[in-house]
Order: structure tokens, then sequence, then C-alpha cells
């Protein structure tokens, strides 16, 4: 069976596998405040550790959309990279440095 999270032709994970620890990461901190509000006390405790899965699901959301954005600059960076490099050897673009 094809691995869905690679791509042998280009070595690329695939989203599919940062979006299930994605979700599976906010599902737990979901799971983890609802209970804390249906079941747990009113303590210290539970408030710490209501902020800190909050906390966490916060920074999961922004690591994504943040890394998202990071990795498509970089593919774009280095398709523009390589197109010059490949254009300028063919003598279809002019040259500054020759």
């Amino acid at each position: 069976m094809r691995d869905p999270g690679l791509d042998p032709q280009t070595y690329e994970t695939s989203w599919v596998l940062r979006r299930r620890a994605v979700f599976g990461t906010l599902a737990f901190c979901a799971a983890g405040i609802v209970y804390l509000l249906i079941w747990g006390e009113d303590t210290r405790l539970n408030e710490t550790i209501a902020n800190g899965l909050m906390l966490v699901g916060g920074s999961v959301v922004l690591g994504y959309c943040g890394f998202a954005a990071m990795d498509d600059r970089s593919k774009r960076s280095s398709y523009v990279a390589y197109r010059s490099t490949v254009m300028t050897k063919t003598g279809r673009v002019d040259d500054p440095d020759a």
C-alpha cells in the first residue's frame, strides 16, 4: 500500500500527515478542556491545566499556519533560483556577472 505522506517523485511530505497531527492535538486539547469544564473542580491545578491546554492548542494552530506560509515561500524561492540558474546557462537570459 502506498504511503499517503510521502510523494516518491519529489520525496516531499504531504500535508495529510501534518493535518492529522494538528487535528489530533486540537481534539486532545478540546477534550481536556471540556472534561475540566464539566467534571473538574474549581482548583488552581485545574485552572493551570486548562491554561496549558489552550496555550498548546493556540501554538499548534499558529505553527500550522506559520510553517505552511514559510514552506510555501521557501518552495517558491527555490523554484525561482533553479529557474534563473537554468535559464542563465541556456543563454536565454542575460547574465550580469558574465
